[in-house]
């Protein structure tokens, strides 16, 4: 009786093993959004202006968004949180992109925020050295408020790529991929908050300076396994939830077994 017990005790720890390890394998998409910028203007009920409208101009190749001398960033955000594992794509051109006289960096980017303690965003810029690169960063806020930034930079010949980054579970991939191509490669992977990402943006950034920037988004990519109000309903328990019903079920299997082997000893 003792070994039948704990054979199904095995079996059981095994199947539920397998279903966790299923439903965490990949990015399950529940919903979707995309925004194809060539040719017409993007649709202002789903899409928000990031700094002065001036900026945008939508053509046929794409939303073009061009700075004076200014310092602020310019784009488009998505006004709905996303939840659970997703994925963020742009498709992005360096038109004109001066080397910048001061910063971090001249260019493109997406950037991901909590609007807790967590944010990282992926750049395709022009360094002040006159380099090409992409630089992965993420970011942390401390109970106290302080920041702590993190980034990695990678040089690249390209100046038309796709820009994506990608949840799954608590994990964060910064991936590219040349323009044109549908193979993407991982540049960099960081661990990242869990929680509903409540600030999605794509914009031309100055980077830190009066810098000077030229550049076109084509399109925008978002698929999550929920967004806006099913967005909430993700808010990284879910991993925890599993694993405690793990544990709920089978110590007290065990439990029971280790305990009729004794009264049967008696």
């Amino acid at each position: 009786m003792l070994k039948e017990t704990l054979i199904v005790a095995v079996r059981v720890i095994g199947i539920l093993f397998t279903v966790f390890c299923v439903m965490h394998s990949s990015t399950s998409v529940a919903a979707d959004f995309y925004q194809d910028f060539r040719g017409s203007d993007f649709n202002i009920a789903t899409l928000y202006a990031i700094g002065p409208d001036s900026g945008l101009e939508p053509t046929d190749e794409g939303l073009k968004i061009k700075s004076g001398n200014g310092s602020d960033n310019i784009g488009v955000g998505y006004p709905l949180p996303l939840g659970g594992d997703f994925v963020v794509e742009a498709d992005v051109v360096l038109l004109d992109v001066p080397t910048p006289s001061s910063g971090y960096g001249t260019g493109v980017a997406i950037l991901l925020e909590d609007k807790v303690n967590q944010g990282a965003s992926l750049q395709f810029v022009r360094s002040p050295e006159g380099n090409l690169m992409f630089v992965a960063h993420h970011y942390v806020v401390d109970d106290s408020g302080e920041y702590t930034h993190s980034a990695k930079t990678f040089e690249t010949e390209d100046e038309s790529v796709t820009l994506r980054l990608k949840r799954e579970g608590g994990s964060l991939s910064y991936e590219v991929a040349s323009g044109g191509q549908d193979s993407f490669r991982s540049l960099d992977e960081v661990s990242f908050s869990k929680r509903p990402i409540q600030t999605v943006q794509t914009y031309g950034q100055a980077g830190g300076g009066a810098n000077p920037f030229n550049v076109l988004i084509r399109d925008l990519r978002l698929q999550a396994e929920g967004i806006g109000e099913s967005a909430m309903a993700y808010d990284g328990s879910s991993e925890d939830w599993w694993i405690a019903a793990i544990a709920f079920i089978t110590i007290p299997l065990v439990i029971a077994a280790i305990a009729w082997y004794f009264r049967r000893k008696k």
